[in-house]
């Protein structure tokens, strides 16, 4: 589905993105920090210190004495161009809580929320006779619920499953100068509500010091499990004298939500990642996803999207976990992805890529960790063609490790 060019200015201190329109709106990370910064390769990755939302088997890694809870902040400053057009914009936000917890040797959970999708654009084409002008504002958000288990020392099964909830207010407007012409402007607000499962393996292969790990993970589109409640307002007027003056209610649809629930047919998501491990010293890692958003529907209406992919490919050091110096203790971090998405301007996809760093710093006598992440990257067609965008985002992350049993001892 094209996008109607060119682009309406947006405020400084909001993240608007034209292309968030489409089905959920713009997707957000959906993992930790840590994994963000080796690029989003995290499949495979397994951590003590890190809650791994990316692959629930992850979660059996967590030290069966202790808990975690992990939490992180960003500031997102991005630039939009669009020919010899160019708008910027900021935001700071949480991005997500995470706490995990061990139930038993082999069994351990991790619960949490977290952005699922947002709206917000704000855009218009006008000339001396109509303008149309197109807003959106909302988002989802979505409370998780994992478990892991480990069958034997090298292999592991995780399920989780997700509550969605928010709306997404959408409105467009055709408005005519001359007041002998009716202007439209219609709204769809549309509350979400709905469960979605995910379902991950993790394996290692230990290769003398190293291990050789393997990463699944699966999310089915069961359609019965998400619905949409929305409501359709159309409202008629005429321009006079600079204002609006309502002629005709055409549709007016606040009847009882469950005549008005529509199914949400979500995407199947797959991925798959390979790494290569050395205890907590080195790890390397590479993914890929895969997203059928072609049957993305609501009610079953389509939104015009093609099958997304995404390919990532990062990695994490320490110099020396247990040194005595400070710096060899610090974390170091490095990725980049360049994903397909699904969103189409006429028959061309959007493209994203990008590059992150990051930097994990460890509290004294504390397995606690402070973390600062850098990633870099663009979206979007070519400025010449269409709207791109240039963004970069900083983030702050605190992962807490504290003991969750200790034995007393007898005096």
């Amino acid at each position: 589905m094209p996008l109607l060019l060119p682009l309406r200015s947006v405020g400084q201190d909001n993240l608007s993105s034209p292309y968030s329109r489409f089905a959920w709106g713009r997707m957000q990370p959906r993992m930790s920090v840590a994994g963000r910064g080796m690029g989003g390769a995290s499949y495979a990755y397994r951590s003590p210190v890190c809650i791994n939302v990316k692959n629930p088997a992850s979660y059996t890694a967590f030290d069966s004495l202790s808990s975690l809870i992990e939490t992180a902040m960003s500031y997102d400053f991005h630039v939009l161009q669009e020919g010899g057009e160019r708008q910027q914009g900021s935001t700071m936000a949480l991005d997500y809580l995470y706490i995990g917890l061990p139930v038993a040797s082999r069994w351990k959970t991790a619960f949490g929320i977290q952005p699922f999708s947002t709206v917000s654009y704000a855009y218009s084409y006008e000339d001396d006779a109509l303008a149309r002008n197109d807003i959106g504002s909302g988002g989802t958000y979505e409370i998780f619920w994992g478990n892991a288990f480990r069958f034997t020392k090298n292999f592991s099964v995780g399920l989780q499953a997700s509550y969605l909830f928010g709306t997404a207010v959408r409105t467009h407007e055709l408005r005519f100068a001359d007041a002998d012409y009716l202007s439209l402007r219609t709204t769809d607000e549309s509350e979400f509500r709905g469960l979605l499962l995910q379902g991950g393996l993790q394996y290692d292969i230990p290769i003398g010091r190293k291990n050789l790990g393997f990463g699944l993970s699966y999310t089915p589109s069961v359609p019965v499990l998400i619905r949409a409640d929305q409501r359709l307002y159309r409202l008629g007027y005429r321009v006079l004298s600079g204002s609006e003056e309502v002629t005709d209610t055409l549709a007016w649809d606040e009847a009882d939500s469950r005549a008005n629930r529509k199914e949400v047919c979500n995407p199947t998501v797959f991925g798959f990642g390979l790494s290569l491990s050395e205890s907590e010293r080195f790890w390397a890692g590479a993914d890929f996803t895969w997203s059928g958003w072609s049957r993305f529907s609501i009610g079953g209406i389509s939104d015009s999207l093609a099958d997304s992919w995404r390919a990532s490919l990062g990695g994490r050091w320490t110099p020396n976990v247990s040194g005595s110096r400070y710096l060899s203790k610090v974390a170091y971090s490095m990725g980049v992805f360049y994903e397909k998405d699904a969103v189409l301007v006429g028959t061309e996809p959007l493209h994203r890529m990008g590059l992150s760093v990051g930097f994990s710093f460890p509290m004294k006598k504390s397995k606690t960790r402070a973390g600062l992440y850098l990633e870099s990257g663009s979206y979007g067609v070519d400025a010449n063609t269409g709207i791109h965008e240039q963004y970069h985002k900083l983030t702050f992350l605190l992962q807490l490790h504290e003991a969750w049993y200790k034995r007393g001892k007898l005096e």
